[in-house]
């Protein structure tokens, strides 16, 4: 195993980022192997180790998490495009979908400047309140018809309050609804349930990196 390089930043945020966390700082790590570059930023709150067990790991040579287990192949598979001149980036263009821009808040001009920048699909942060911000939403998705809206709410929720808050929907929002992500922790029949009574696809983002069946859309981070 070749020598492991990490230097170490923080990231500050001017409001928290989700309903789980309250942080306004946010370590990682930035590293290197050879001619490859990884990164590692885990989010303990959602269950992640924390970085200097991930970075412990990594300096033992005894590599077992999932978040330590990518940052490595990442090194690898970077090094190796690196190294023979290959852009990693061409050969999945045609596969990487449409990005989002995510807002932590639900405001008119977070909406309009993310309209200005072109984005088409906007991402919000819920929290058990999200059922406060719904007359706020729709007439969000009035204003902007051509908008889609993906919302994650990190499990905040349980399955019965993902249901009546689903059935609060206007038809015309939940037309315009890409998914909802980690509406509550993942259950097979609580999920059935909720896209069978909402109409909606659901997105997870925790656990296996493998699509179970019956689930919609696994999010899936580099």
């Amino acid at each position: 195993m070749e020598p492991i390089y990490h230097w170490k930043y923080i990231l500050k945020t001017k409001k928290k980022l989700n309903a789980v966390s309250s942080r306004r700082e946010f370590e990682g790590a930035l590293l290197r192997a050879g001619e490859g570059f990884g990164c590692l930023h885990p989010w303990p709150e959602l269950g992640d180790p924390c970085l200097d067990d991930l970075l412990g790991e990594l300096r033992r040579d005894e590599v077992v998490s999932n978040m330590a287990r990518g940052s490595w192949r990442m090194m690898l598979v970077d090094g190796a495009a690196r190294e023979a001149g290959d852009s990693l980036i061409d050969s999945v263009m045609q596969y990487i979908p449409q990005s989002h821009a995510t807002l932590t808040e639900y405001s008119v001009e977070a909406v309009e400047e993310s309209v200005h920048r072109g984005y088409r699909v906007i991402k919000l942060k819920g929290d058990p309140t999200f059922k406060d911000h719904l007359n706020h939403l729709e007439a969000m998705a009035r204003n902007w018809p051509h908008l889609g809206w993906r919302i994650d709410f990190n499990e905040v929720l349980t399955a019965e309050q993902t249901v009546t808050l689903c059935e609060l929907f206007s038809d015309g929002l939940r037309d315009r609804i890409d998914f909802l992500e980690d509406p509550c922790p993942w259950n097979r029949t609580d999920w059935s349930r909720i896209r069978k009574i909402s109409g909606l696809w659901l997105a997870r983002d925790r656990g296996s990196h493998r699509l179970e069946n019956g689930e919609d859309i696994l999010v899936v981070k580099p």
